[in-house]
């Protein structure tokens, strides 16, 4: 995805056991990736946890979304 992910690949290795990278986000603009990815987990999964601080913001689009997909959710 990017050329710190190759230069830093042993680094990363170390640290973590895989790096998932979804094909929905591959080639987006770096700026809308994170919302992409959001959504992706959300459809990925049965139930979602918040930790929300406002009503705006990455993680509020993440929770309504979770939400028009009546996914179960739980906020902290």
């Amino acid at each position: 995805m990017t050329k710190e992910l190759n230069y830093l690949r042993y680094y990363y290795e170390e640290l973590y056991d895989d790096i998932i990278i979804p094909s929905e986000i591959k080639g987006c603009h770096y700026k809308s990736a994170i919302t992409l990815r959001n959504k992706w987990m959300v459809d990925l999964c049965d139930s979602v946890i918040f930790y929300l601080k406002r009503e705006y913001g990455g993680a509020y689009t993440a929770y309504k979304y979770a939400k028009r997909k009546n996914k179960k959710i739980t906020i902290i």
